[in-house]
């Protein structure tokens, strides 16, 4: 093989070896871009955790009014708190595929809670929220147990403040906190119901509000 034929045979053989480094993994320029990327939302989160908490240090110090010049009077009138909650329509046991239910087994329900201001609209909330499950029992003359045992305790859960914050959601399906809780796949069956609690503690207000949902299993 003559000198020519031997540089080629090489340079050959060397743009097969840069190409399997640049396709069977990350380049180091691929990397250091990466890293960079994380690096910006990361530095992006903590300049709006920053300015929230400036936010939050303002109202405590009551600079918002003085900037304003309002009185405390119209931005208490003018600040929306929660009045009430609901539950929304589409909670309950969510969608399952898998075998017949085994007693063993969990399944989810999801249930989504919707805090209110005074115009009935959805409002963030701080505070407690506790969410309760139950299975009705069939109001059928001949159960006796149905007038001593109305509804029986399937699974609760609460979710103190930062964990509500957590929770929340907002997509197509609407804006909402969402709680899912296990509960066994032999409770779910059809037919009968089931009946949703929810329970709010307004930390900021103190007040607490209750709310319920009656679902039925198909």
């Amino acid at each position: 093989m003559n000198a020519f034929a031997c540089r080629c045979a090489c340079f050959g053989t060397l743009l097969v070896l840069l190409a399997g480094c640049r396709t069977g993994g990350e380049s180091s320029g691929d990397m250091l871009r990466k890293q960079n990327m994380e690096l910006q939302s990361q530095v992006a989160q903590l300049q709006k955790d920053a300015s929230e908490l400036r936010a939050k240090i303002s109202e405590l110090m009551g600079g918002a009014s003085a900037a304003s010049g309002a009185t405390s009077t119209q931005i208490a009138e003018a600040t929306p708190r929660v009045a009430s909650i609901e539950i929304d329509f589409l909670s309950g046991p969510t969608a399952d595929s898998s075998a017949p239910p085994q007693s063993d087994r969990n399944r989810t329900v999801a249930v989504y809670i919707k805090p209110l201001d005074g115009r009935g609209r959805f409002i963030q909330a701080t505070g407690t929220l506790t969410v309760e499950v139950s299975r009705l029992a069939s109001l059928i003359q001949d159960d006796q147990s149905a007038s001593t045992a109305p509804a029986r305790l399937l699974g609760s859960k609460s979710l103190e403040p930062l964990q509500l914050r957590d929770a929340y959601r907002s997509g197509f399906t609407g804006t909402y906190y969402m709680v899912e809780l296990p509960v066994p796949a032999a409770e779910l069956q059809p037919p009968g119901q089931i009946l949703l609690r929810a329970r709010f503690s307004d930390a900021i207000t103190g007040a607490s509000f209750e709310a319920s949902r009656i679902v039925g299993l198909r």
